[in-house]
């Protein structure tokens, strides 16, 4: 399904709780402002010499829209308004991995193909905004204005993806967890255990709905899962992947909703191509009740492996 360029003002939700983000997703929506001025090259690579044959190149363009929103928005103070506004971010990855799971990034922001209306209100910022995010294997990101200015560095968490290219030899599919989808390597083993806590319903079309954790259906509880909460992850079960995932509190309500769209490569790899997250929270700053909605497209998706 292809994205087409919109207009978007706000959209109305019913209610309002957290949302999760993935690594990438919320490197992708942050932008960054420093002031140490230093000229740099900003197309030379960081680290460059153990990747140049990394055991994966992904390359990939990522666009998030995200809607917030709050109970009586309309009749409270601006500010609260202001923060109302949908907004749109658009970024170029590129992420060499290792065979060991050390991996390295190259974000370019890019402009949306989403237009929405709190860009056209923004006043311009006082400090250079961030084009360009470099990370190195050991954490340290060096951020870039667009003319190739560093701005400042500072350290930034990367996971690593060592069980990941343990796994991906079996389950091709996991390679795109980067992107944020779930990494379904053992579906049998979570079936067989849901079984044994009554925690799994079949749904038809080889889909079938498996509950973790534990709530006041007293289901018993599992590695991953916030304390007092569930989860029920939709699973189709002839090609292994999570279709979506929704998330519960002690009483039983939402708190978030995941679910997640596939495409095939050429080489026949199952990778998400686009992501919609919805979630609800009380906002600590206005105590007002929130929903947020994100919606994340993935396009123009590159993926070389060397053989191993």
């Amino acid at each position: 399904m292809k994205q087409k360029n919109t207009h978007v003002k706000r959209s109305r939700l019913s209610a309002s709780k957290p949302r999760r983000l993935s690594f990438i997703l919320l490197l992708a929506a942050s932008s960054i402002f420093g002031a140490c001025q230093k000229e740099v090259d900003i197309l030379k690579p960081v680290n460059d010499t153990k990747f140049s044959t990394a055991a994966v190149k992904l390359k990939y363009e990522v666009e998030t829209l995200t809607v917030p929103e709050w109970d009586n928005a309309d009749n409270s103070e601006p500010q609260v308004r202001i923060m109302s506004m949908a907004f749109s971010t658009r970024n170029k990855v590129e992420v060499n991995i290792s065979e060991d799971g050390a991996s390295n990034w190259r974000i370019e922001r890019m402009s949306p193909k989403t237009d929405v209306e709190a860009e056209h209100l923004s006043p311009p910022g006082v400090e250079p905004e961030t084009h360009l995010t470099v990370i190195d294997e050991s954490g340290v990101g060096r951020f870039y204005d667009a003319k190739g200015a560093m701005l400042h560095s500072n350290p930034v968490p990367i996971p690593s993806y060592k069980e990941m290219m343990a796994n991906f030899k079996t389950n091709p599919n996991s390679l795109f967890s980067i992107l944020g989808a779930p990494s379904v390597d053992n579906l049998n083993q979570i079936i067989e255990k849901a079984k044994e806590a009554g925690g799994i319903q079949e749904l038809g079309n080889n889909m079938v709905s498996v509950r973790t954790g534990k709530n006041s259906s007293g289901v018993a509880r599992s590695e991953g899962i916030l304390d007092n909460t569930s989860k029920v992850d939709i699973y189709n079960k002839d090609l292994g992947l999570c279709l979506g995932s929704t998330l519960y509190d002690q009483q039983n309500q939402i708190l978030c909703q995941t679910f997640y769209s596939y495409s095939v490569t050429p080489d026949q790899r199952w990778f998400p191509n686009r992501i919609y997250m919805k979630g609800w929270d009380n906002d600590p700053l206005t105590g007002k009740m929130r929903a947020q909605e994100s919606t994340t497209y993935f396009e123009n998706v590159t993926i070389n492996i060397k053989n191993l």
